[in-house]
Order: C-alpha cells, then structure tokens, then sequence
C-alpha cells in the first residue's frame, strides 16, 4: 500500500512530500505489528487521533449487530470514545476495504 492508496488504517488521504507529524508510540506498535508502512499514514492516524468512521447515515442492519453507514458493531459504535489507539486502529483497518 501506497500514500497515494490513502491512509493505511483509515483511509484517509496522504499529503505526499509533507512534513509528517511525530508518529504515536500506540500507533507505531500498531503499525510494526501488522506491518504497516508507516509513511502511508495521514496526519490524524500517525499522532493517535484516529477518527470516528462514521458517516452519519446511522442504522442497524437487519440482525441488529452492525450499523449500515460506517460497518462498526454495535459495541463499537458505543464504545468508541472508550478505546485505546490501538483499537480505534484496529476498527478503522477492518472497515478499510469498505471505506467511502
């Protein structure tokens, strides 16, 4: 994965040949644990502040588990302010492949 594929955990997009903020510890155990390259993270990703996935079109799906705008789980959603760095990572690198 490249910056130009977006942010490697959230998608996000990946200012080339800017000036990269300090890279979180959380974040760098994070990224060496999956191996992650980590010039191929945004701003928000690389300082620990990984951003809610949320979308605003807040639904559940029909088993009731899983919200149809953003993917999360229900205790996800709900828990989100709660998580560690790393957890917030980990949500934001599943919900990947399906971001907007």
């Amino acid at each position: 994965m490249t910056p130009d594929d977006g942010c490697a955990i959230c998608g996000a997009a990946v200012a080339a040949g800017a000036a990269l903020p300090p890279l979180a510890a959380a974040v760098r155990a994070f990224a060496a644990e999956r191996c992650l390259d980590t010039e191929a993270l945004c701003s928000g990703c690389r300082c620990g502040a990984v951003t809610s996935p949320c979308v605003s079109l807040c639904t559940l799906d029909d088993a009731k588990e899983r919200c149809r705008g953003c993917g999360r789980t229900v205790a996800e959603v709900a828990g989100w302010s709660a998580m560690t760095t790393a957890e917030r990572c980990a949500v934001r690198l599943r919900l990947r492949p399906y971001a907007r």
